[in-house]
């Protein structure tokens, strides 16, 4: 019986392993060969958000003044141009859709390198709300990968994530993982430091809404787990609600208290700060250029 039972478990964990083998190899064919529209499970190339010509960039800075975290709401709504003006160095660390374990993984990656005396931390509802699943494929096709993102497509269990970390640890043992000049995407232009301009628009009228911190657990473990290694940490962090339209109800109370446990400063730029919701944003979540302007210099002041 016992040998029976040997003979089984030794058949199926070899059926197991051939059957693994033979779909990364059909994996990696069909990204290779198969067209575009017919890889709706698989993120060949994502290079929204410029995170690729950030990740290139970090090597080149260190011990800087300022690091920003966040959502595109970081990258779109700190200027470093106007920073580096006013005397501080700074780096933008936001990527599209950003959530909190995301945020965790690129700390442990470049922190210590950064080296900053201040983050500012730009909060955002789905940076808690959101399964992370965009921000895990852009992390996952722009920067190196690691057991770090492997765990974190295991927790996933999302097949888009898990066959887009296989192709591209298939590029990174080949060396085909290019790296291009993504310094213009359409109206996007990506400014030193990591910050994104984009083409001057403005916002369409809103009806409004109400923005819900429901977290989910995996994410707010993350964000302590964040909050409790940056106290540790000889660096100030500020936590910050930037300017969206009037109309919106945040409900941006609910994550205070997880960030007064720590005694972190919260400014909020939601309520008190008067932009035009049609001249000073592009969409009803992210400021245009007359509305960063506005905002950043708001904020410098009230930094200093």
């Amino acid at each position: 019986m016992k040998n029976q039972l040997f003979k089984f478990l030794k058949r199926l964990s070899l059926f197991l392993i051939c059957t693994m083998v033979l779909y990364v190899i059909f994996l990696i064919l069909f990204a290779e060969l198969a067209p575009s529209f017919l890889k709706g499970n698989l993120i060949k190339n994502f290079h929204y958000g410029f995170l690729e010509e950030r990740l290139s960039e970090v090597k080149k800075f260190s011990d800087v003044d300022i690091l920003i975290l966040g959502s595109s709401r970081a990258y779109r709504h700190y200027d470093t141009r106007f920073f580096k003006e006013n005397g501080y160095k700074t780096f933008n660390l936001g990527s599209s859709a950003q959530t909190m374990v995301q945020t965790e993984i690129l700390l442990k990656r470049y922190l210590e390198k950064l080296n900053p005396e201040i983050i500012l931390f730009d909060i955002w509802p789905e940076m808690l709300n959101s399964d992370g699943v965009e921000s895990s494929l852009d992390l996952i096709s722009n920067d190196y990968n690691d057991i770090q993102t492997l765990k974190l497509a295991l927790k996933q269990m999302n097949v888009k994530v898990i066959n887009t970390l296989i192709y591209n640890y298939y590029l990174e043992l080949t060396g085909n993982k290019l790296r291009g000049n993504l310094e213009k995407i359409s109206e996007d232009n990506y400014i030193t430091g990591g910050y994104v301009r984009k083409k001057l628009k403005f916002s369409r009228t809103y009806e409004g809404g109400t923005l819900a911190f429901n977290m989910r657990q995996n994410q707010k473990e993350a964000f302590l787990r964040l909050l409790n290694e940056l106290n540790q940490e000889d660096i100030r962090v500020i936590f910050i609600q930037s300017p969206m339209h009037k109309n919106i109800d945040f409900q941006g109370y609910k994550i205070r208290p997880l960030i007064r446990k720590k005694n972190y400063r919260y400014l909020d730029f939601t309520r008190n700060f008067m932009l035009d919701d049609s001249l000073d944003f592009y969409n009803p979540f992210h400021m245009n250029e007359n509305g960063v302007k506005k905002f950043d210099k708001a904020l410098l002041d009230s930094l200093n």
